[in-house]
């Protein structure tokens, strides 16, 4: 008799998304603004399906992601934050850039540290909403189940503390119907 065992892998399979829209507007967020400004981003769909899932890529080149916070605003109006003073302590992570796919079945705690090389392919970390000890909480994605997709999705960024200026490079909606 032989008995033989081996390193099981779980794999989370996800439906692959029926729409991929991006934007890459090359803009600078404005530095130690969140108290009064940030900078938003917009993509316009003109898909009317309804959403079984959402996900978000933001690229950001930034040298501390813990001054970040980013929230993604459907057409029906919802609001959900994404990623918000990441990391522990007063000042959050001190890792640079932000290069990632936000969903709620992605990686807890996958944002606070660990550079991040801004290059191709993009969006390449996956993990969920992430607020770090400084932050105020992250919210869900589910919450966009159930809508149209129709309309002008918005992404805010604003950058919490001075010093440490970035851009918003580039983000995306990868959406699914049911």
């Amino acid at each position: 008799s032989v008995t033989a065992s081996a390193a099981v892998t779980v794999v989370t399979v996800r439906p692959e998304p029926d729409l991929i829209l991006e934007a890459v507007p090359g803009a600078s967020i404005p530095d130690n603004g969140c108290s009064s400004s940030s900078l938003t981003s917009t993509i316009n769909v003109s898909d009317s399906m309804l959403l079984a899932r959402v996900s978000g890529g933001v690229g950001i080149t930034h040298t501390y992601r813990g001054d970040l916070r980013v929230a993604l605003t459907s057409p029906s109006g919802t609001t959900v934050s994404l990623i918000d003073r990441v990391g522990s302590g007063n000042f959050g992570s001190n890792a640079d850039n932000l290069d990632v796919l936000i969903d709620d079945a992605g990686q807890q705690g996958a944002f606070a540290s660990n550079n991040h090389a801004f290059a191709p392919p993009y969006y390449d970390i996956e993990g969920a909403p992430e607020s770090g000890s400084n932050g105020s909480g992250v919210g869900a994605l589910e919450s966009f189940i159930g809508e149209s997709a129709q309309g002008t999705w918005a992404i805010a960024v604003c950058d919490g503390a001075a010093d440490d200026p970035g851009t918003l490079e580039r983000w995306a909606l990868y959406l699914v119907a049911p």
